[in-house]
């Protein structure tokens, strides 16, 4: 009888300590929420999602949420242009300012740090990509470890995107 409760304990610690994350804990998602609303976003929700638009002119910013029962489960910002000779600059600037007003409303150093992080590696043009060549998008993409989180960055041309999400 001891050996099998020796077993079950250890089965339960051990099953715990590879447990993955739900939800993004440390994000505070209605103030995140009023901190875009003003800001001059539009906000709309839908069943278990949060989506934010401000746009001016042809530029454009995004924040969409997703969750799960017991909370946050994605977090992506989106900046970009609509023109055929994107001010990618500008887009990164967005993105960057867009992504600080945010960070305001997490509480996980680690994770803020990483996007912060993230954020610094993007440089402002996108890199060239061939097409066709497989080897060129990793240039466009890159992916960042958090514990049970991962960060994800997209820089191209009219667009340039992170995203924080739980593994």
């Amino acid at each position: 009888m001891k050996k099998l409760l020796i077993l079950f304990f250890s089965l339960i610690v051990f099953s715990f300590s590879f447990s993955e994350a739900d939800y993004l804990k440390g994000v505070d998602a209605e103030k995140i929420k009023n901190i875009l609303i003003n800001d001059g976003f539009k906000f709309e929700e839908v069943e278990t999602s949060y989506f934010f638009q401000k746009r001016n002119g042809k530029f454009e910013q995004r924040v969409d949420f997703y969750f799960v029962d017991e909370g946050l489960y994605q977090l992506e910002v989106v900046s970009c242009h609509f023109h055929t000779k994107p001010e990618e600059s500008t887009i990164k600037n967005e993105l960057d300012r867009i992504t600080q007003k945010i960070i305001a409303g997490i509480d996980n150093k680690p994770l803020k740090d990483e996007m912060i992080k993230a954020l610094n590696k993007m440089p402002a043009n996108s890199p060239e990509v061939r097409p066709g060549k497989m080897d060129d998008l990793e240039k466009l993409y890159k992916y960042y470890e958090v514990g049970d989180y991962s960060v994800d960055t997209v820089n191209g041309k009219n667009e340039k995107s992170i995203k924080i999400s739980c593994d």
